[in-house]
């Protein structure tokens, strides 16, 4: 199985350790750089402002939910056009189930980090596609910070993915 999962420094020791518990060969790996997913120093030399690939053949529950926790929306990039519109892209979250295709909502916020747990901050929502054009509808009222979430088909909601407008 792959999945696209995104970590933060913080959460290497943790990933390590489920990966540790498991019975069969992990893999994780960003462009041509493959490390064990066990051991945590090839882990931590990972550049973990990129999603990361999760190669792996067997079956641990705790490891899959570990997975599920760490499958947001990834890498979002917020760019600013010279229209005044704001485009926001992201790398797709992924599941086993094909039929389980997520959909997004989008946050924006003036101050950081975007609180997700806030409704007014909600600019759209079961959004399907990957990338999304924000379209203020007075310039100077524009937002400055951005999340992306990936939503289920039973509703859950994963961890944001956050950026700051460049």
């Amino acid at each position: 199985m792959v999945r696209m999962i995104h970590l933060t420094p913080n959460e290497v020791q943790r990933f390590v350790n489920a990966a540790s518990q498991c019975d069969f060969d992990i893999d994780i790996s960003y462009n041509r750089y493959i490390v064990d997913a066990k051991s945590f120093l090839g882990v931590y030399g990972l550049d973990l402002r990129r999603p990361l690939k999760v190669s792996y053949h067997g079956y641990n529950s705790e490891f899959e939910e570990l997975l599920k926790e760490y499958a947001a929306a990834g890498n979002l990039i917020v760019t600013q056009q010279c229209d005044g519109y704001i485009h926001l892209s992201w790398l797709p979250a992924t599941d086993n189930d094909k039929r389980n295709v997520p959909t997004y909502v989008i946050y924006g916020s003036d101050t950081y980090p975007v609180d997700t747990s806030n409704p007014e901050n909600i600019i759209a929502q079961r959004v399907q596609e990957t990338e999304y054009t924000y379209a203020p509808i007075r310039l100077w009222t524009a937002k400055k910070y951005f999340a992306v979430t990936a939503v289920d088909r039973c509703g859950n909601e994963s961890e944001a993915c956050k950026q700051v407008l460049h």
